[in-house]
């Protein structure tokens, strides 16, 4: 399970950054 989160974790900050970037 953590690991599961952790990747959702990664995945959501590396949309968000490229949200802000676009």
């Amino acid at each position: 399970m953590d690991k599961k989160s952790a990747r959702i974790r990664r995945a959501t900050r590396a949309r968000r950054k490229l949200q802000e970037l676009g």
